[in-house]
């Protein structure tokens, strides 16, 4: 391996460390100051583009196209306190480590792109994960909160101030999104268009099927309670049969486990205890890259056919 793809290499993960921790440290006071030099300008035809509420961070005018739109709705379904910026700068910085180390330890250039992937891919495993914790959570949330709906549009109040009364009663994270659909709505978006928005933001069929529900019945009349109330009963059927397919399932899952973990504890099982078996597998670069693409495309494709979907 030459040192000229190396110092590049190195070049290349030192700028993404640079981008990345420049910022972290000044990318708020960035923001801030170009917030307050757009609030000194003139607004042109009535737009109003500094409220996170209604634009979110832009960089490079990715979130114009459909991949950054995407990649912005996954970062603010996940709640997580980061910047499309920060994101792409984090995986940036982990896929030139991850580089730099396939450089020193792997001379197939197959290995080589596998690590970095792996490594420029771990901060969206973390935000993916961060996203199922926290839709799990809304999801239990959701009953209670379409019972306490429920009650305050019995009492005579408006669907708005139900919402109210949902974002200072509910517990976090579901109160947060109902108190961003509430002050939305009080900065003057419609209030279809901040159901829609909601319904975006948490990735929850029942609560898309809400803002529908509730966007009709505005348009056309007709007893939200009701329909508030058969969602509220729908999720805790949907709970009920999670548990108990969990429960029949855990047996297929375990072995699932057993069959992802195997390989791997068996190789350094006998790297340690007989060398010499796995020596030859050491020794040719492509046939280890081959066995461990293997390996990850076989654990992706477990995964999917033991994942509960429905």
């Amino acid at each position: 391996m030459t040192s000229i793809p190396t110092l590049a290499c190195s070049a290349i993960a030192g700028t993404a460390v640079c981008l990345l921790v420049s910022e972290a440290l000044l990318g708020n006071g960035l923001r801030i100051r170009r917030r307050i030099s757009r609030a000194r300008q003139p607004h042109v035809g009535g737009s109003s583009d500094g409220s996170s509420l209604f634009r979110a961070d832009s960089v490079l005018g990715l979130q114009r196209n459909r991949l950054g739109a995407g990649l912005q709705r996954f970062l603010e379904q996940s709640g997580a306190a980061v910047t499309l910026s920060r994101f792409l700068g984090a995986s940036g910085a982990l896929g030139g480590l991850g580089l730099l180390i396939a450089l020193c330890l792997a001379g197939n250039w197959l290995t080589i792109f596998g690590i970095a992937s792996l490594f420029a891919a771990l901060p969206l495993f973390v935000i993916a994960w961060m996203r199922k914790r926290r839709t799990e959570r809304m999801r239990r949330q959701l009953p209670e909160a379409f019972d306490i709906m429920s009650r305050s549009v019995q009492a005579g109040q408006t669907i708005a101030s139900a919402m109210q009364v949902v974002a200072a009663e509910c517990r976090q994270p579901l109160a947060r999104e109902f108190a961003n659909c509430c002050d939305q709505q009080n900065l003057g978006l419609g209030f279809e268009a901040a159901l829609q928005d909601l319904a975006r933001r948490v990735p929850i069929v029942e609560l898309r099927i809400l803002a529908i529900a509730l966007i009709v019945q505005r348009q056309t009349g007709g007893n939200p309670v009701e329909v508030i109330n058969n969602l509220s009963d729908l999720i805790r059927k949907r709970m009920k049969l999670t548990q108990r397919l969990k429960t029949l399932t855990g047996e297929g899952r375990m072995q699932a486990a057993v069959l992802i973990l195997l390989p791997i504890l068996m190789f350094v099982g006998l790297r340690i205890s007989r060398p010499e078996y796995v020596q030859s597998l050491i020794d040719h670069p492509r046939l280890l890259g081959a066995v461990v693409w293997a390996q990850i495309l076989g654990s992706i494709w477990i995964h999917r056919i033991t994942r509960l979907d429905f």
